[in-house]
């Protein structure tokens, strides 16, 4: 086996206040965990960068605007024939309503991982039956809308 590649990664969680619901912006990946935009940092970029980039290209969106670092996360785990050491920094987006994705900026590689992609209420979140990434999600979306973005990023596991 080889050693696990180190793949910083900027995610953003981007949430639409349409009246009184919220709802959360998440992709499905090809093993089917659902997941919000972002992906690795590229020579030369920050983490924020990355976010901004990744959010522009993964909904077709360039002027969302990109709020505080929330959260912390890091996954190793097989992918495509590796292992990646996945060390994530995520960021928080709030829009005023849901929007549709354009999609016609995505790579070849997000076209083949990607197999979907929807708006999801804090109900269904809590109510998910597939796997979420991280796992907690549901929780950490609730405490996020209840109490607002922490002072510092806080770790949220797998």
């Amino acid at each position: 086996m080889s050693d696990p590649v180190v793949r910083p990664t900027a995610r953003v969680l981007v949430l639409a206040h349409d009246g009184a619901a919220t709802r959360v912006l998440l992709m499905k990946s090809v093993d089917g965990y659902w997941f919000p935009p972002g992906g690795g940092v590229e020579p030369g970029e920050t983490y924020e960068q990355a976010a901004r980039r990744e959010l522009s290209e993964e909904t077709g969106h360039a002027a969302i605007e990109l709020g505080p670092h929330i959260w912390n996360r890091r996954s190793v785990f097989d992918w495509r024939g590796g292992v990646l050491d996945v060390r994530e920094r995520w960021f928080l987006a709030t829009v005023p309503q849901a929007f549709e994705l354009n999609v016609a900026g995505w790579t070849p590689e997000e076209r083949e991982d990607i197999t979907d992609h929807r708006w999801w209420s804090l109900d269904e979140l809590a109510a998910a039956t597939e796997p979420l990434v991280p796992r907690a999600l549901a929780d950490l979306v609730t405490d996020l809308v209840r109490d607002g973005a922490p002072a510092e990023p806080v770790e949220v596991g797998v």
